[in-house]
């Protein structure tokens, strides 16, 4: 993501309180409680409230990178998720080569369910695989 100037930066704020308020996509800031330092943004997109199916994404500040942050703050949505919003499955979604991410979804105990090959195209046209991960609810 790149840097939004203060008025791309206004829009997106707005955009996400109104659907986070219409609960089709819940954005939540992330900030260290010590400093109250940005980290970046995670929460839970996609959301299919018939079959109770939320798809995490995340992003971090790449100067953050590698502190466990972004895993903490999977751990901690998808306890909100199957706690409050009585979520039946979660879901997140990898390209194949970017590890970082991965790696967050199989530290929070999120298990690979497949490679999608092929699946979508870079901006030069370049194929890329697309790893799928879920958590399933304890019990229903």
């Amino acid at each position: 993501m790149h840097e939004l100037d203060p008025a791309d930066a206004e829009i997106y704020c707005r955009k996400s309180q109104a659907e986070f308020i219409d609960r089709t996509n819940l954005t939540m800031l992330l900030f260290l409680k010590e400093t109250g330092q940005f980290i970046g943004a995670s929460g839970l997109t996609r959301m299919d409230w018939d079959t109770q199916k939320f798809e995490i994404g995340y992003w971090c500040r790449t100067s953050l990178h590698g502190h466990g942050l972004i895993t903490e703050a999977v751990n901690a949505i998808s306890e909100f998720a199957f706690k409050y919003l009585n979520a039946k499955r979660l879901e997140i979604f990898s390209d194949d080569l970017n590890t970082a991410s991965w790696r967050v979804a199989e530290k929070s105990g999120v298990q690979l369910e497949g490679l999608l090959k092929n699946e979508r195209k870079d901006p030069d046209g370049t194929l890329r695989n697309t790893r799928v991960y879920a958590k399933i609810a304890a019990r229903y």
